[in-house]
């Protein structure tokens, strides 16, 4: 079984999506293109002090509610002030074309972060390592079709409390949320699932890593990969992602 659901339309998101960034106050860059799609960014400097937050999605083409909550939450305007973001809202557009999870010719983009095969992924690196940056947060939107409900994989430095149960009770009168005892693998405590920066090893991602275990292994001691159930319709699931992305602006 696999996704069955809407898949995103891409010339409308990419028409939209640089006014709405300019218009929250974000540059619209890019940093890479491939089979005639362009890989885009969006960028906003901090005030003085203040911290990066950075926020993702689209690396799974089957996911089309991730890309559509970022353009919302831009469009809302709901950014906390002086807060630098860096938001990377297609990161698989051909997968988004095809309506696949994966990419069509380089497979799970979200488990390359250690080899690097795929030219968009060693963009996205070169992307990172020459905006030379350290995260306060980070979210990556996700869906999985499989789920009952949403979750979400914490990955805090030092097993601090963090933000995935106030995600967790935002989220539940929207589209609840999976209370599954394992999910992926993993064991899952009402929806959440948490790890500590050193103690996920590729073998554990089939010999990849994701873009949230390099993100926390060195960029950011916070981030949340949030996981909308595919299930529930599309609209739901955007809204979901919404009030996850919420809460997370209310904590900078």
């Amino acid at each position: 079984m696999a996704y069955t659901g809407p898949a995103l339309n891409l010339n409308a998101f990419t028409r939209e999506w640089e006014p709405v960034a300019t218009g929250a106050g974000l540059r619209v860059k890019t940093f890479g293109a491939n089979e005639g799609l362009s890989l885009p960014y969006a960028l906003r400097e901090p005030a003085p002090s203040r911290p990066w937050l950075y926020l993702s999605a689209g690396i799974h083409g089957d996911e089309p509610a991730g890309p559509l909550a970022l353009l919302a939450f831009l469009k809302e305007d709901s950014l906390p002030a002086g807060v630098g973001v860096v938001a990377f809202p297609l990161l698989n557009p051909e997968g988004l074309r095809a309506n696949t999870r994966e990419h069509p010719q380089y497979g799970d983009l979200n488990r390359d972060y250690l080899a690097f095969a795929s030219p968009q992924i060693r963009a996205h690196r070169d992307c990172l390592q020459e905006l030379d940056l350290s995260y306060h947060m980070a979210v990556c939107l996700h869906e999985d079709w499989e789920s009952a409900g949403y979750y979400v994989y914490e990955h805090v430095k030092g097993g601090k409390p963090g933000l995935g149960r106030a995600i967790l009770d935002a989220v539940e009168p929207i589209c609840g949320i999976d209370r599954s005892p394992v999910i992926e693998d993993r064991p899952a405590d009402n929806g959440l699932i948490t790890s500590t920066p050193g103690t996920i090893k590729p073998e554990d991602l089939g010999g990849g890593w994701a873009e949230a275990l390099y993100l926390g292994e060195g960029l950011c001691p916070d981030v949340y990969t949030v996981e909308a159930p595919s299930a529930r319709d599309l609209d739901t699931r955007v809204n979901a992602h919404l009030a996850a992305l919420r809460v997370v602006a209310g904590a900078m």
